[in-house]
């Protein structure tokens, strides 16, 4: 029998951060599987809008989507997730990236080889993780008898790819994959391949997603989260339509491999509440049909 994926929402980094409990409750209370929080510069941090999601609501589960390797020490972003996990039990879920080059660069923060530094941050994180004591001597990451005070249970590891190398990096190191709106539906097939994932890897997909009347015009006028930056992102990697048509979108997307969705609004939604609200309560029981 095939799975019936999980639909979660992206909290935009275009909306200020004293939303984001608003938005974290919103979400719960549409019954959406799983919150995602933006690591952008220079806008957000995914730790702090994860621990002011978690504060807020009471069940969901919150993943960042993606803590930046580049600009945090390994060891103390594996406190901070610690931390978040041994008081919102269940409901933490890491999911760490290159981090968007440009904004490396701005910060300070670019390396010569993100893979290697992205390969050499997941395995010690999970081993920080895991209650290991951590000896390693990379080419980025170094520690040098590391050991949490506080573990965690075990916390699955989300890797956020693209390339061929990261997808493949993923597919071996990672628990799941997030793939970017970028991916366009017929591209999911071969990086699902690239990625080759074993039994129970997640494979996640972030999308555009507008719902209702107005969904299709709000779509062809999308300025984006990031109009300054110029990416707008074509109407071809977005779903849009009633709550049926998005569902039955989906679904064609679930049967070549996507386990997860994660939802981000127009950047002209009218009304946040409201299209949590659509989500949630029309669109997710539709792919649990």
């Amino acid at each position: 029998m095939t799975e019936s994926p999980t639909l979660g929402l992206m909290v935009p980094p275009s909306v200020p951060p004293e939303l984001v409990p608003k938005i974290a409750m919103a979400s719960e209370a549409a019954g959406l599987d799983c919150l995602w929080v933006c690591e952008d510069c220079f806008a957000a941090t995914a730790i702090t809008y994860a621990a002011l999601a978690l504060s807020a609501t009471e069940k969901i589960r919150v993943g960042t989507g993606f803590l930046s390797a580049p600009v945090r020490n390994v060891a103390t972003a594996a406190m901070d997730f610690s931390i978040l996990a041994r008081n919102f039990p269940g409901r933490v879920v890491p999911g760490i990236g290159h981090g968007w080059q440009p904004h490396m660069a701005q910060v300070g923060a670019k390396v010569d080889s993100p893979l290697a530094l992205l390969e050499e941050y997941v395995i010690a994180l999970r081993d920080l993780l895991n209650g290991n004591t951590v000896n390693t001597s990379g080419r980025y990451v170094r520690l040098d008898d590391v050991r949490l005070a506080w573990p965690p249970d075990p916390l699955p590891i989300m890797v956020g790819a693209d390339g061929p190398k990261s997808l493949r990096l993923a597919g071996r190191i990672g628990d799941g994959t997030i793939l970017t709106s970028f991916v366009p539906k017929d591209e999911i097939t071969s990086r699902r391949e690239l990625i080759n994932p074993v039994p129970g890897h997640r494979i996640l997909l972030a999308r555009t997603i507008a719902v209702g009347a107005g969904s299709l015009e709000r779509l062809q006028t999308d300025p984006g989260h990031y109009p300054e930056l110029g990416l707008v992102k074509s109407p071809s990697l977005a779903v849009g339509g009633s709550a049926a048509e998005v569902a039955d979108q989906l679904l064609d997307m679930r049967d070549l491999g996507v386990t997860d969705f994660i939802a981000s609004p127009t950047g002209n939604e009218p009304d946040l509440v409201e299209y949590i609200r659509a989500l949630g309560q029309e669109v997710r029981p539709l792919l649990r049909a």
